[in-house]
Parts: structure tokens; C-alpha cells; sequence
């Protein structure tokens, strides 16, 4: 299997003190990028051999829950998941690279517990936000049809200045009404906006329904969440129709902190169950662009992973 994580899966003698859901994304990695099939009785006498656990039952009973977890993610996601659960055995659907968005996502949420992973190959994280955001938008383009969605991220270097980006907001949701004198000297961190999700009409007025999405794909995602600020930028375009929050992150999450974490986006919740349903809608989703950029991307990390592997 996968090297272990140094965070989220520790020793448990009298109770279980690892992540639960690390662990299930330690086996899902480990059946697609290693071993391609796995049984829970592997995964036990592994983590028996790592000295993780001492009893066999408990650690047992410890797995089967997470393979419950791997059944319901299996459900919830379609043709987007990477592997099949087939009662205690888990394999991988074919090479990963025929599932882009799910091996980005399972990479962005472990690469954050492996502390010598991302040192190493020094990522650019701007590349990797920007491809979450891409990955989203075509998520939501899916999921909701009749929505449109487009790109802010005018933190990243862009063609377009500040004041025509907001422009652009403001054409897209309201009827072009902007108030830019009070901001376009400031640092613009409040403003922040990574997918702008709204709904258009024929008539052409204003006043649609829309969610301004924050995207956050690493390990500094729990002080994003809550942003973009509305209130300014209700202040920067006249909207007429008051817009909503989304908050869309890569990982999963346990039922009780993904409740917690709703409240705290104060808006849409998107997590990675929720970005790959868009598998339950169509078999292939993501762009041609979008999933050559992404394998472009994931494949040093992967090497790096497997070659750690081995020679542990």
C-alpha cells in the first residue's frame, strides 16, 4: 500500500485515534495509484504491520466502517469515482488518468498530510488554484445546466484590469452599475471571487440569481472560508437581487464537520462528493483543456508518491 500519512493516522491501542477520513483516502489512493485492488483484510494486516493497531478486531472494525464511507462516496459521485467497491474489496476502474477530476481532488486533500510531499516538488500554487476553480466551474456547468458560470481570480496575473473585471460582474448580474471609486485603490482582498454562478434570463434584466464562490485547494483553506465579502461588493456592483455564498474545497469531510462548515461559508457548501456528483449527470464531464492541465500537473506528484512507496 501507500506510504502512511504523517498526519491523520496514528497509533490506536484502546481506541481509534485516527482521521477516519484520511484513512478512506489513503485506501481509495492506495487502490488507484498502487495496488489497483484491495480487501479490508490487506488494509488490516497493514496497519497491523505498521504498528498502527495491536487488535485485530478493532482495527477491523475500523476499516469496514471506512469501506461503509467508500460505498456511500462510490454512490454520490457516479462515473467520476476511480474505483469499485465490491462488497470487502475495493478496485481501481482502469488507469487514473481516466478519472482527472477525482485524482486531483484525492491528491489536493493528501498531499496536506504528507509534510514531505509538496516541499519537494515546490508546486505552483497559483497553477493548482486555478485548476480547482476550472475544475468547479464545469462541476456546477454540469450540475446545473441551465446556470452559467465564469472565472474571477484576479489575484492570479490576468490580461484584465481590476476595474474591467468588475465591469464584467457587473454586466453579468446586474445591469452594468458599478461604484469603483471607493476600491479601486485599495489591496482588493475583500473582494475576492474565484466562480461567479448565476442564472440568466431571455428578458435581459437584472436581478438574477446569483452565488459568488470561493475556492480554496489547500492546506490554508480554513481562513478562506466565509469569503468573498458581500457587503462590498454589493457597495462595488448594484446587483438588485442580493447573491449568495459558495465555499467549494477539494476534501471530504465527516457528516458533523461538514455540518459545521455550512454555517461557516455562510452559503453553498461544495465539497468533493458534491464537485464530482457531476458524474451522476453526465460520464464524462470535464473539459478536454481542463483534464490535460490536470494530468499535466498531478503526474510528478504521483511518480514522487509511488517512488516514496517503494522504498519505505
Amino acid at each position: 500500500m501507500l506510504l502512511l500519512p504523517k498526519n491523520g493516522i496514528n497509533r490506536s491501542v484502546k481506541e481509534d485515534n485516527s482521521d477516519p477520513i484520511v484513512v478512506a483516502d489513503w485506501i481509495e489512493a492506495s487502490c488507484m495509484f498502487y495496488w489497483k485492488e484491495l480487501s479490508v483484510r490487506d488494509v488490516v494486516d497493514f496497519l497491523m504491520d505498521e504498528n498502527i493497531y495491536d487488535d485485530q478486531d478493532m482495527a477491523s472494525n475500523f476499516i469496514n466502517a471506512r469501506w461503509d464511507e467508500l460505498h456511500r462516496r462510490a454512490r454520490l459521485t457516479g462515473s467520476s469515482y476511480g474505483i469499485r467497491v465490491e462488497g470487502q474489496r475495493v478496485r481501481a476502474s482502469g488507469d487514473w488518468k481516466r478519472y482527472p477530476a477525482h485524482a486531483f481532488c484525492l491528491v489536493l486533500s493528501l498531499a496536506i498530510k504528507y509534510d514531505w510531499w509538496f516541499e519537494h516538488f515546490r508546486p505552483n500554487y497559483n497553477e493548482q488554484g486555478e485548476l480547482f476553480e476550472y475544475l468547479t466551474a464545469e462541476s456546477l456547468e454540469t450540475i446545473t445546466p441551465d446556470w452559467e458560470c465564469t472565472i474571477g481570480g484576479w489575484s492570479r496575473n490576468t490580461k484584465l484590469t481590476f476595474e474591467q473585471l468588475v465591469n464584467d460582474v457587473a454586466t453579468r448580474i446586474g445591469d452594468g452599475s458599478t461604484r469603483l471609486d471607493d476600491w479601486k485603490d485599495s489591496d482588493q482582498k475583500d473582494l475576492t471571487l474565484d466562480v461567479l454562478h448565476y442564472r440568466h434570463f431571455l428578458d435581459e434584466l437584472p436581478g438574477r440569481p446569483t452565488t459568488f464562490i470561493q475556492c480554496a485547494s489547500g492546506g490554508d483553506w480554513k481562513n478562506k472560508i466565509g469569503k468573498p465579502n458581500l457587503e462590498v461588493w454589493k457597495d462595488v456592483v448594484r446587483t438588485f437581487t442580493p447573491p449568495a455564498k459558495g465555499f467549494a474545497v477539494p476534501f471530504c469531510f465527516t457528516d458533523a464537520d461538514f455540518r459545521r462548515n455550512c454555517v461557516k461559508a455562510q452559503g453553498l457548501m461544495l465539497d468533493r462528493l458534491r464537485i464530482l456528483s457531476a458524474g451522476l449527470k453526465r460520464e464524462t464531464w470535464l473539459s478536454q483543456q481542463t483534464t490535460d492541465r490536470i494530468l499535466q500537473w498531478l503526474s510528478p506528484f504521483i511518480a514522487g508518491l509511488l517512488t516514496k512507496s517503494s522504498l519505505s
